[in-house]
């Protein structure tokens, strides 16, 4: 990004004297990857918890304590749960006790605990299994905060400014993180086109049929990263064209440790257990 930005300056700056050309380079050069069958090391299945309204975060009381749910985050759990784990630690700080137990030692369950933590609680986290063998283990992980998320004739305004509230919250949070302490990087996407995006054909929608929210809707504007479409000639891609935009990727494995040992580090405790009951 910075790179562009001053290629952008110098552009203006020399405008008068420059010669013909494009103004990006003639050729994108990628390493290549070597992929094959026989290089697969396992092949794995994840669940994604979902609901069709949404993630479910709300409190209850059960007997003498307070229940609070923070589940249900389909495909976005990676992205939003520093997000939700805040605002569940918001909801937790409004009782008088400062202790917390949290149920699942999966990125949900982690970053809850850390925010709890943040803000003086004694936590401990009950697991059935603690990574590397939790199920957000299995995630193809990166900052994807609409992945499978919610059912767009399900959304309400109040669903919609608690997500925004959630993602604002953690995508600034996994910024901080940037590194190879947590396993995140920012990387490129590449999506090979027949033809410029400008270019591509739109099924218009019939006037009597309503124009139902978009689910990219759901992110705020300045979180949405803008992609970059290059012609024949400036990428070793098959297709005539190319577009790509930076992400934000996690490796699960190196993430989910950190996280753990975080959680650790600032005095939590994880017990190994099953509840068969809700009591």
């Amino acid at each position: 990004m910075l790179k562009t930005g001053t290629m952008g300056v110098l552009g203006l700056g020399l405008g008068g004297c420059a010669t013909t050309g494009s103004s990006r380079e003639s050729s994108l050069v990628l390493a290549p990857v070597r992929v094959s069958w026989d290089r697969i090391i396992r092949t794995t299945v994840g669940l994604r918890p979902h609901r069709p309204s949404g993630f479910v975060l709300r409190a209850e009381r059960l007997d003498a304590k307070t229940v609070i749910h923070n589940y249900g985050h389909g495909g976005s759990g990676m992205s939003l749960s520093w997000g939700t784990g805040f605002m569940a630690a918001e909801i937790a700080e409004q009782q008088e006790e400062r202790r917390a137990a949290v149920i699942g030692c999966g990125v949900v369950g982690l970053t809850t605990a850390r925010q709890l933590q943040r803000r003086g609680f004694d936590v401990t986290i009950y697991a059935m299994a603690v990574p590397p063998d939790t199920t957000s283990n299995m995630s193809l992980a990166g900052f994807t905060p609409t992945s499978g998320l919610v059912e767009t004739a399900q959304r309400t305004r109040a669903w919609d400014a608690q997500f925004r509230r959630a993602v604002e919250i953690a995508y600034k949070q996994l910024q901080l993180l940037v590194g190879p302490k947590y396993g995140i990087t920012w990387m490129n996407g590449y999506s090979m086109q027949a033809a410029p995006p400008a270019n591509a054909s739109v099924r218009p929608t019939p006037p009597s049929a309503p124009s139902p929210p978009r689910r990219q809707s759901l992110l705020p504007q300045e979180l949405r990263t803008g992609s970059v479409t290059l012609g024949p000639g400036e990428h070793p891609f098959p297709t005539p064209y190319v577009s790509y935009r930076p992400a934000i990727r996690i490796e699960p494995s190196i993430y989910l440790d950190a996280l753990v040992e975080d959680v650790l580090l600032f005095g939590g405790d994880i017990v190994i257990r099953k509840f068969d009951t809700q009591r």
